[in-house]
């Protein structure tokens, strides 16, 4: 959705039963087709975090189904785990990057949904960055899913 309305917004609204783990809003750069949200609560490793936002339709119709989500500054919430230390053996990830229209219609109001579900537990002041909206990984467009 680079170039399509709404303009660049440092406060574009979630909604959704994921939405409250970023407060609620991300922002979003419309040049880029970036949506930036902050992780202010936890986004858990036990199941898939959905969130949905408002974005107009351009003139190009969507077609990807899968999202370039990348995390940074990902704090691993500690857990309680009888005496024994915790350690990561693996990089972290998302197992599941999905991505939903709800119209291909061009110049249409679109609710885009993302559920996204990390390999391990995402802290407060993580940074989640949808990159290449709209994700036309159909048509070659790569996407990743790497958590540094």
């Amino acid at each position: 959705l680079a170039g399509s309305p709404p303009p660049s917004a440092p406060a574009l609204p979630l909604f959704g039963a994921g939405a409250a783990a970023f407060g609620g809003n991300a922002s979003w750069d419309r040049e880029g087709g970036t949506l930036v949200m902050n992780v202010s609560g936890v986004v858990g490793d036990a199941a898939a975090t959905e969130v949905s936002f408002y974005l107009g339709q351009g003139a190009r119709a969507t077609n990807g189904t899968e999202v370039n989500a990348t995390a940074s500054g990902a704090r691993f919430e500690g857990r309680v785990c009888d005496g024994a230390a915790l350690r990561a053996t693996e990089e972290g990830r998302f197992e599941v990057r999905r991505l939903l229209y709800s119209t291909n219609r061009t110049y249409a109001l679109n609710r885009i949904t993302i559920t996204l579900q990390p390999n391990t537990n995402l802290g407060g002041g993580a940074t989640l960055t949808i990159a290449q909206l709209p994700a036309a990984n159909a048509s070659g467009v790569p996407t990743g899913g790497a958590m540094p």
